[in-house]
């Protein structure tokens, strides 16, 4: 009754479907072979150029490595730069340093920028007044922000000091580092940013490494007097002192 002629015709329009079906699975997944073949081509060159960055970059610090160890000055220059770069500050403390090695003294010369007197915050903490009752900011007195900046001059001193004999002991090619501590500030007189200079001292390894117990000091300022430095009286005022060491600062490596 026209059932077999119903079924063929399902039939074929069913195996039309399948083979239509089949024809676009094989097309996109050639497509994502295709594209999975390319990834995969991009991903190997790109391992390979990172692996051949890498080596540039190791050769690089082997040959700077071997040059600081044969005492050349520009690469103990870079050495002691990465050395100091690896030590984090909170933002806003400024970064520049300037180092010169001399060979011939056995010494290095450094010379960083301390933050300005802004970076000690203009309020202390927040108090509960019961009388009104309200939550009330309590800033510094000023004796207690002259305090705190000058501890943070002396702090600074300290552990930059410190990271450079601790970072150059194996090398034997530094006894002495010569730190001049600056900041640079708008003069009251003039109204110009001027270079003062707030610290200035050069410790010998063996003063410093014998003398000191790092850790157990409390008092910085007086530590630092006690390794002959000049110490401002006052940096928050920018009472400058005279460095101990002047240099050409055309010799400087800026890191």
């Amino acid at each position: 009754m026209g059932g077999s002629g119903r079924y063929q015709r399902e039939f074929d329009a069913a195996r039309s479907t399948w083979e239509a079906d089949t024809a676009e699975f094989q097309r996109v997944e050639t497509d994502r072979l295709r594209q999975l073949t390319a990834a995969r081509t991009r991903h190997d060159q790109q391992v390979a150029a990172a692996l051949d960055r890498a080596a540039a970059h190791n050769a690089r610090i082997a040959a700077q490595w071997a040059a600081c160890l044969d005492g050349d000055p520009e690469a103990v220059e870079w050495f002691v730069g990465q050395a100091l770069a690896a030590t984090s500050y909170p933002d806003g403390f400024p970064v520049a340093r300037k180092i010169a090695y001399r060979p011939q003294e056995h010494d290095i010369v450094i010379e960083i920028e301390f933050p300005q007197r802004s970076v000690i915050p203009e309020i202390r903490e927040y108090k509960l007044f019961k009388t009104a009752p309200e939550v009330r900011p309590v800033k510094w007195k000023e004796p207690e922000a002259k305090k705190l900046y000058a501890q943070l001059v002396a702090w600074m001193t300290l552990r930059i000091v410190h990271e450079v004999f601790e970072a150059t002991k194996t090398l034997d090619l530094i006894d002495v580092v010569v730190f001049n501590g600056t900041v640079i500030d708008v003069a009251p007189t003039t109204g110009k940013d001027t270079l003062y200079h707030l610290v200035s001292l050069e410790p010998e390894r063996s003063l410093f490494e014998a003398s000191l117990e790092l850790d157990r000091v409390t008092d910085p300022i007086g530590c630092l007097r006690e390794l002959g430095a000049e110490v401002s009286p006052n940096p928050y005022d920018l009472e400058a002192v005279k460095p101990v060491v002047t240099f050409d600062l055309r010799r400087f490596r800026r890191t």
